[in-house]
């Protein structure tokens, strides 16, 4: 057995600082890469009307970001549940939605199907359990599948994946421990659908 002549303490203590020095570097590399600005509607998200409440990443990790919850809200009742525009804000069915929806986790993929490309649009609980699955027409989905965009007007090999998060504090969800918890989440997701 080697012996080392710093006590085990301060060999602790320096290991506990590289420690905190990694998790702050992965924290920033994270945050580095997150858009400034909400992909439904161009707002940058620190000025947030209706907060920052959902969080997205793409498969490939090559776009992330927030949306707000009024503008991806807005999105999926409309494009998804196919609720009619103007309906009011206390009616019934939209609040039902508007409550699974926070407790949702969705993915979208591209998929290859006889008349051109489609897209699967998934929604699972918290835990990754399916809970639906309908394919649309790219057209209808933009602006998220702008987040899948490859050469040309193709559409990458990926998924987009959108996960609720606490209004507080978004960044939250790029901490390790959290962030841990949405990348196997995530990658529980893809084996499902991928």
């Amino acid at each position: 057995m080697n012996a080392t002549t710093e006590p085990r303490s301060q060999l602790f203590h320096q290991w506990l600082t590289a420690e905190d020095t990694r998790k702050k570097e992965e924290f920033f590399a994270r945050l580095s890469g997150v858009k400034s600005h909400c992909i439904m509607c161009g707002s940058p998200s620190s000025q947030a009307k209706s907060g920052v409440t959902y969080f997205y990443e793409t498969s490939d990790g090559s776009d992330a970001g927030f949306m707000e919850e009024r503008c991806f809200s807005r999105f999926l009742l409309s494009s998804i549940y196919n609720l009619p525009q103007g309906l009011p804000g206390d009616d019934p069915v939209r609040l039902m939605l508007q409550d699974t929806i926070k407790e949702s986790a969705f993915a979208f993929k591209p998929v290859s199907a006889g008349s051109g490309t489609e897209v699967e649009c998934h929604r699972f609980d918290l835990s990754g359990l399916p809970m639906s699955s309908k394919a649309y027409q790219p057209g209808e989905l933009a602006p998220p599948l702008d987040t899948l965009r490859g050469y040309g007007e193709t559409l990458r090999d990926a998924f987009l994946f959108v996960h609720p998060i606490t209004t507080g504090n978004p960044e939250a969800i790029l901490m390790e421990e959290n962030y841990r918890a949405f990348a196997k989440l995530k990658r529980h997701i893809a084996e499902q659908i991928c």
